[in-house]
């Protein structure tokens, strides 16, 4: 506690910031519109990284549904969209650690306790191996910020 009510550290509120898991939010679209096309399309809005290109997506959906461009926008686009973020998602989309867990354990099933452990340590050890990598080369070239895409 006594790091964060140090102003010389930059630390500074808020710490947190609320944000919506985009699975679930689709998920909740999808039992109110019953539309896979407009489903499909709100995960495209919902991960796009320019507000350009997430403008698209949103006329693209209010051109087939009025109503369900409506629904989109009575959230703010902050909460669900990660080109309205300001960064603070690192991309991640999803708030539930279960599916976090989900898609490292893909392809994972019916093997016994002692090989599942074995496995989720593997796995993660290589993911956090080449995320250290990544952040290594990047500070060793003196990158502050990640380079601008335009996917």
């Amino acid at each position: 506690m006594a790091a964060m009510a140090d102003p010389h550290l930059g630390w500074a509120a808020p710490f947190a910031y609320h944000r919506i898991c985009m699975r679930h939010f689709a998920s909740n679209f999808m039992t109110r519109f019953k539309d896979k096309l407009l489903k499909n399309l709100v995960c495209r809005a919902a991960l796009e990284s320019t507000k350009h290109k997430f403008k698209k997506h949103m006329n693209t959906i209010g051109r087939i549904n009025s109503e369900a461009l409506q629904w989109l926008e009575a959230v703010p686009f902050q909460l669900w969209a990660l080109s309205h973020d300001g960064g603070r998602r690192y991309g991640l989309m999803t708030t539930n650690i279960s599916e976090v867990f989900n898609s490292v354990l893909k392809g994972a099933r019916s093997i016994p306790v002692t090989a599942l452990v074995q496995l989720t340590f593997f796995r993660l050890n290589s993911y956090f191996v080449a995320r250290r990598e990544v952040g290594a080369n990047r500070l060793a070239s003196s990158e502050q910020f990640t380079h601008y895409v335009d996917a």
